[in-house]
């Protein structure tokens, strides 16, 4: 029996002298506890360097050089502590902290204050409780943002099919038009050489000049209708003619259907009003000099006449190029221009009825009006391609853009946010610019437009999206351009959190929304799983 009992006194006294032989060492994790088994009286420090007594483990002095040896005191700087937290997240913390005085809040069991010098309480329960809520909010959060964030990828997908189309359907468009242009422009390049070979084809005026005052005028050309070769012989054939257009004008005025709205009609007689205002002057001016005995000695005031209706002079010299409206006298030229307005306008029993020589409308006149609607045609057909360039341009510019990995940030372009911050109202478009507004007074201050993704250096990188500078602002008195830097963080939807300004007239948006929410979500951090504390030293 004396053998015996002296055998359990002589373990008793082992397992006191040796703590690594315990079931559990202090400050080491349950899955890291086989690591401070030992066999014999020895253990091996973890980094190999050096075999120590068992008995030195949490003796308070530190003796492996990666402090191993010493995971429940504060004996080696460079070793961790676990805390249990029971009821909580398990958590790890530097074991300098170990038995300092503090009750750190990262164990909240108490388990690193254990030498007398305050007494922390175990409160696990308590943070477990609050942190679970916590989580299932930011959980439910992540849900939300994560369901919004794919749906704005779906508009991003289906928005840049649309542009694609609409890029096809421009340079379709763009390429006929281009086709048509050129079409256009042979058309305008034939009408403008027909018409300069009708005007150089035309026989200039010969005005002859003898010793009277009002030599006889001698005009060649080749159109027989308006070429005139002698105004004494002409003028009262010409007269006469005109009276009867007047006089089918007249009727046609007088019997015409009143309450038949026929615009060609109503036209030529509104032209027939205007004309007659005139043209009585004219007529017994005209007939004067036909009434003078001596043609000749009346010559001087008939051209002056004819000067003030038609504001085009003849000099006296004889010249190889004469304005066309010195080819002829002052009523054929009036009675040419009025006809030339109304023969489209005119019922075809009308025109059926004028002399056949007041419808014969100069040639090159003709010509003129056929090649400026070309050229119309020309210039509208090119700024009809100018648009759609513009609309192409709008076009590339959108399939160019950078809108995210997965395109979530097109469904978010030009939408702005605001945030008050008693003073200043401050806001953000995305892709556009920030501004702050004054609550005082309302003036509202630039404080940049947008410049790109600043959230990492890696554009590949999911937290490349995560932050945007806006920059170039309005310039502070003494002082940089304003700048703005947006920091996103997931959240349900988009807004402003709050607004700072680290250092002089550089602002910061902290920022929530969909578009930065982790697709493929991140298991939730398991409660027997310990934390690792990072501090900065």
């Amino acid at each position: 029996m004396v053998g015996k009992a002296s055998l359990s006194c002589i373990l008793a006294a082992v397992l006191l002298v040796s703590p690594a032989l315990s079931s559990n060492v202090k400050g080491v994790a349950p899955e890291k506890q086989a690591l401070y088994q030992v066999s014999g009286n020895t253990w091996t420090c973890l980094d190999k360097s050096k075999t120590i007594p068992a008995s030195a483990i949490n003796d308070d002095y530190c003796d492996c050089p990666d402090g191993s040896d010493e995971p429940g005191t504060s004996a080696c700087p460079n070793s961790v502590f676990y805390c249990e937290n029971k009821g909580h997240i398990p958590s790890y913390i530097k074991s300098y902290r170990v038995n300092d005085g503090v009750c750190d809040p990262e164990c909240c069991d108490g388990s690193d204050e254990s030498s007398g010098l305050i007494k922390c309480d175990n409160i696990c329960k308590e943070v477990g409780i609050q942190y679970r809520k916590h989580k299932a909010e930011m959980d439910a959060v992540l849900t939300s943002g994560v369901s919004t964030k794919k749906e704005w990828i779906e508009y991003g997908k289906s928005k840049m099919a649309e542009l694609q189309i609409e890029k096809a359907k421009l340079e379709e468009q763009i390429a006929i038009m281009r086709t048509e242009l050129g079409a256009l422009e042979k058309i305008e390049e034939v009408a403008r050489e027909k018409e300069q070979a009708a005007r150089d084809s035309a026989a200039p005026v010969t005005v002859v000049k003898t010793d009277s005052k009002c030599p006889p005028c001698k005009v060649s050309s080749d159109s027989a209708a308006f070429k005139i070769s002698s105004l004494r012989n002409h003028i009262k054939t010409l007269q006469e003619e005109v009276d009867e257009l007047l006089t089918i004008l007249h009727d046609m005025k007088r019997d015409h259907n009143q309450n038949y709205h026929d615009m060609a009609v109503k036209t030529a007689i509104s032209g027939y009003d205007e004309f007659l205002v005139d043209y009585d002057i004219i007529k017994t001016e005209r007939q004067e000099d036909v009434d003078e005995e001596n043609i000749v000695e009346q010559a001087d005031d008939a051209q002056e006449e004819e000067q003030d209706f038609t504001n085009e002079v003849v000099e006296e010299d004889t010249d190889p190029v004469v304005k066309e409206a010195a080819q002829g006298n002052v009523v054929s030229r009036i009675t040419s221009a009025f006809v030339t307005k109304l023969e489209k306008l005119l019922p075809a029993k009308v025109k059926e009825a004028l002399p056949s020589i007041l419808l014969n409308v100069d040639e090159a006149e003709r010509l003129q009006q056929a090649a400026s609607k070309a050229s119309d045609a020309v210039r509208e057909k090119r700024n009809d391609i100018g648009t759609k360039e513009n609309d192409l341009n709008g076009v590339n510019g959108k399939l160019n853009k950078d809108y995210g990995r997965d395109l979530e940030w097109m469904k978010l372009e030009n939408e702005c946010f605001e945030k008050d911050e008693g003073e200043y109202v401050y806001s953000i478009c995305i892709f556009g610019g920030a501004h702050q507004k004054s609550n005082r007074d309302g003036a509202n201050t630039n404080l940049g437009s947008f410049e790109g993704y600043t959230g990492s250096a890696d554009n590949s990188s999911p937290e490349y999206y995560n932050k945007q500078l806006y920059s170039r602002g309005t310039k502070c008195w003494n002082g940089p351009e304003r700048s703005v830097k947006a920091v996103f963080e997931c959240g349900a939807k988009t807004e402003i959190l709050e607004v700072t300004e680290p250092e002089k007239c550089e602002y910061q948006f902290k920022m929530r929304s969909p578009a930065v929410c982790p697709l493929i979500a991140t298991k939730g951090e398991d409660e027997t799983e310990a934390r690792v504390i990072h501090e900065e030293l």
